[in-house]
């Protein structure tokens, strides 16, 4: 049965699929994309799957866990030919050829798993780059990508924003504001998609567009009508624009109260969220074998909940230095930014610290860095 698995393996090798053209698409939505996808996948694997299934579970452990549907036929055929000749199975033993035909099947394979790397993991970093600040790209796997792979995942994710599918669109809209390297920034092209993801109502798109419209950007087009407009919109659904618009409300309609209630709701939210959380990950459930790094994490946003919690009770009995006491150490902890809203609250109307707007500006784009950037 090895040399029937080692026939199908190298047969592998020599099959061509057909590409699938655009026309076979005939819904243009994030379904039919993906389950096209996977369509391909599985017929790529179908000659791997039954020389697998005729190797009599000889295969080494990691190799079985591969999940074939996800690899080029070739990349996995070559890891079979390199473990076969690695174990003299079905084939005469060659040391020397096995390491051949791993070496070229790593290098396939890392090739291969390029598109879903990116397509997986960088979506994920996007919201905590700002522009220029992104050098090389972090994964799991130690690849570092060029430009040549940028262009690639760009064609990538034009074809997939052509579908409608929220990822593709948004990393198109970010690359074209300047948020990656190897990314050609252009303003306008970062509207055009920051307007498509609006049109699919994903209010990140408003917000952007009321970022862009407020800053002008390297276009310099400033509307601020219209930049508090998209704000309005995009805070319906987005509890984090209340910032934006808190910001806005000192800076350009000098009005402390209005900030003061954006800032208010926005803490208020983030609050009952945190107090969610603690509720549903006690920390007297947890045993011995948990992650000790998750038991440091709940630890430190329990603790700061429970501080921003206390702070809030202080403020509202008119304790303002108890609150300032609090809120500092509820925001000293990692994201607790509903604490930090609260000291923001305080430099300005001066409760309990000296009154200062700038300090309170200052905060309140540390928390949208934090939080929304």
């Amino acid at each position: 049965m090895l040399i029937l698995a080692i026939a199908l393996i190298e047969e592998s090798l020599s099959v061509t699929l057909p590409q699938t053209e655009e026309s076979q698409y005939p819904n243009q939505n994030e379904f039919r994309y993906h389950f096209e996808e996977r369509e391909r996948s599985l017929e790529r694997s179908s000659v791997l799957k039954k020389a697998k299934e005729n190797s009599e579970n000889n295969l080494p452990d990691a190799l079985s866990k591969i999940d074939d549907s996800f690899l080029e036929q070739s990349q996995l055929s070559l890891f079979l030919m390199a473990y076969c000749l690695l174990s003299g199975k079905g084939i005469q033993k060659d040391e020397e050829k096995a390491k051949e035909y791993f070496e070229r099947g790593y290098k396939g394979y890392m090739e291969s798993i390029k598109p879903d790397i990116l397509r997986n993991d960088l979506p994920g970093y996007i919201p905590y780059f700002n522009a220029g600040d992104s050098d090389q790209f972090i994964n799991p796997y130690g690849y570092v990508f060029n430009e040549e792979d940028m262009k690639l995942y760009i064609k990538e994710m034009e074809k997939q924003a052509e579908y409608n599918i929220p990822n593709a669109i948004m990393f198109l809209a970010y690359g074209y504001l300047g948020k990656f390297r190897y990314f050609p920034k252009d303003i306008s092209k970062a509207k055009e998609y920051f307007y498509q993801a609006r049109s699919l109502g994903m209010a990140e798109g408003s917000l952007h567009l009321g970022v862009i419209f407020h800053d002008g950007l390297d276009d310099g087009i400033v509307d601020l009508e219209k930049a508090k407009s998209y704000m309005e919109e995009a805070v319906k659904n987005l509890d984090n624009v209340n910032l934006y618009l808190a910001l806005y409300a000192i800076e350009d309609d000098k009005d402390i109260n209005k900030a003061v209630e954006y800032l208010t709701l926005y803490a208020d939210i983030e609050q009952e969220s945190d107090l969610g959380l603690m509720n549903n990950y006690p920390l007297e459930k947890l045993t011995e074998d948990d992650d000790p790094m998750i038991k440091v994490y709940l630890k430190q946003s329990h603790d700061g909940i429970l501080m921003d919690k206390e702070g809030k009770e202080a403020y509202l009995k008119g304790d303002y230095v108890k609150a300032k006491e609090c809120f500092e150490k509820g925001a000293a902890v990692n994201e607790m930014t509903e604490a930090a809203a609260h000291m923001a609250i305080l430099y300005l109307l001066g409760n309990g610290v000296e009154q200062s707007t700038p300090t309170a500006i200052t905060i309140i784009k540390e928390i949208i860095y934090t939080d929304v950037m």
